[in-house]
């Protein structure tokens, strides 16, 4: 397996992914670390309640589409510009109606202004999200250089501003607006070197296609839904149940210092997320050549992520404390 073309190409294509995430691991470290003792825990805080608030909504900008996007994308290369052109406009449908409920909602909860300007900024960042379909596409053709370049761009772009933020001692709500900007700087790289093979202007939109993917969506919709709910409700509720027991200070001290453990997490566990991202595209033609060939596949990916993620649980256990304790 290991001599065969087909594995060098998803191994490289893997390579690629995963020297991005230790690379953003690394940066985002020693950066959010520089930015963090800055901010303070009660402004760190306010800032992960503003972005574990978005989070609750977060699944409907995507519509549930992703995976049938990057499954369809490779059984049906032919009907690329359909499915991007529908993916997109389903999902700025999404990013609309989560940005209408999330400015509804800072209203109906009656937020102090600070963190209502947190919440809706942070939330026109997915105003940009449709052009993230073409991330699926650099996935398709197993070029994960494309988007990893773009990827890379921006977190250098964003890390030099938050150090430039640091410096000039900017108002927290600057950092709200980094989110917008790095968003924005995403969407014009991906467009940029999509643009170099394909183009954006053949992206057609057809009522069946919008059908279909809706119809087919639905179901990762609802699990995407409980899933970003469950993963960020606990921000929301520390941070709303202390603040009318121990006061606005308390509660996003508190806020800060859970949101610091949790990101190490969510940092840490980028490796079984690499791989299935890089072994989608060989899982579903294996899917179409042969129920053999697919089921010896899942299962090794199976094998191969539940490897991963006990590799990198244990150094997440010897380093908390310490990285804590910087903080």
């Amino acid at each position: 397996m290991i001599r065969t073309e087909g594995f060098r190409k998803y191994f490289k294509n893997t390579s690629w992914l995963f020297s991005e995430r230790v690379l953003r691991l690394l940066i985002s470290l020693v950066v959010g670390v520089y930015v963090a003792r800055y901010l303070g825990e009660s402004l760190l805080g306010k800032l992960s309640y503003a972005t574990g608030f978005i989070g609750l909504f977060f699944s409907l900008t995507g519509m549930g589409v992703d995976a049938i996007l990057s499954r369809d994308l490779v059984k049906h290369p032919e009907r690329r510009d359909l499915l991007l052109g529908s993916a997109a406009v389903i999902k700025l449908f999404g990013s609309l109606i989560f940005l209408v409920i999330v400015v509804g909602a800072t209203f109906i909860k009656d937020m102090e202004p600070l963190t209502a300007s947190l919440i809706v900024i942070i939330a026109l960042a997915e105003l940009f999200r449709p052009f993230g379909v073409i991330e699926f596409q650099f996935m398709a053709e197993v070029q994960a250089r494309k988007a990893v370049h773009v990827q890379l761009g921006q977190l250098i772009v964003s890390a030099i501003v938050k150090v430039v933020l640091v410096l000039i001692e900017a108002p927290l709500i600057y950092f709200a607006w980094v989110y917008v900007l790095e968003s924005f700087l995403l969407s014009v790289g991906y467009v940029w070197l999509y643009e170099r093979a394909h183009h954006v202007r053949s992206w057609r939109v057809d009522r069946s296609m919008l059908r279909y993917l809706l119809v087919q969506s639905w179901p990762m919709l609802i699990y995407s839904v409980a899933l970003h709910f469950q993963a960020r409700v606990d921000q929301v509720m520390i941070g709303d149940m202390l603040m009318s027991r121990a006061g606005e200070m308390e509660a996003f001290s508190e806020v800060g210092q859970y949101s610091v453990a949790l990101k190490m997490i969510e940092t840490f566990g980028f490796l079984p997320v690499v791989v299935q991202m890089s072994l989608a595209p060989a899982i579903t033609r294996a899917k179409v050549e042969s129920e053999e060939l697919y089921a010896d596949r899942l299962l090794n990916q199976y094998r191969l992520m539940f490897m991963l993620f006990l590799v990198t649980s244990i150094p997440l256990f010897l380093i908390a404390e310490p990285v804590v304790v910087l903080l």
